[in-house]
């Protein structure tokens, strides 16, 4: 995961803002990016961000999660260049990786994507309800697996991808997140930030993605070699940046 040099430096593009103890907040403990995978938790925590440090601190809450996802996007995406472009010199093949990274960064799968995209609308819900009314559970899971497959996931991918969208859905529409939350945020307003971080992520993958391979250079080569390393780094115009 990026160091909190990445996020200090990262939050202050995005946000104009960065907090150590948000980002300690986040990281400590086998809770670590709970927020992403648990909705009371994403809620619990958003809620004491945004009394304590307002909208700069959950911009910033946000963006925490999202580089950490966008280390893992690079990572998965890796093999992608290499085997999907074939057709290409390997050379050529690196080009693509911004678009794959900004691809992989719209298509995670999370209580960030969730809330932003579907229940802050309640359109998810309501599909959802009519879907297993009419056509079970096993028919709502299908759609969302074509859905990947069309996106180009491989069968295993689109299938794991799916059912961890279904397994969000269901945990964030559960009451039981709500209880015993005082004060709690907004849904909208958490919805409306994650829709921003997102949006400016997007727009500034690639100065963001230099950050992250010029600041913790050493855990990048060493995992991608020098020689792809390089090539990475020039994908991203790393030096012109």
């Amino acid at each position: 995961m990026p160091s909190h040099r990445v996020h200090e430096a990262a939050g202050k593009v995005i946000c104009g803002f960065s907090s150590r103890d948000i980002d300690e907040l986040i990281d400590r403990g086998r809770g670590h990016d709970a927020g992403r995978k648990n909705c009371r938790k994403l809620l619990v925590q958003a809620t004491e961000v945004y009394n304590k440090y307002g909208e700069n601190g959950l911009c910033y809450y946000i963006l925490h999660h999202y580089l950490d996802k966008i280390a893992s996007i690079i990572k998965g995406r890796f093999g992608r260049i290499l085997t999907q472009y074939l057709r290409l010199p390997v050379e050529e093949r690196f080009r693509y990786y911004p678009q794959e990274v900004k691809q992989g960064l719209l298509d995670e799968v999370s209580t960030l994507s969730y809330l932003a995209d579907e229940s802050s609308t309640n359109l998810y819900l309501e599909v959802s309800r009519v879907l297993q009314e009419t056509l079970g559970l096993s028919a709502e899971r299908y759609i969302k697996y074509r859905e990947y497959v069309n996106k180009g996931y491989a069968k295993k991918t689109a299938k794991k991808k799916a059912e961890a969208r279904l397994e969000i859905a269901s945990s964030c529409a559960d009451v039981y997140i709500y209880r015993g939350i005082k004060k709690l945020i907004d849904i909208s307003v958490l919805a409306k930030q994650i829709l921003h971080v997102r949006t400016a992520l997007l727009t500034n993958t690639e100065k963001i993605v230099c950050i992250m391979l010029t600041i913790d250079n050493e855990y990048w080569l060493e995992w991608f070699g020098r020689d792809y390393y390089n090539k990475i780094a020039s994908a991203f115009s790393c030096l012109n940046q």
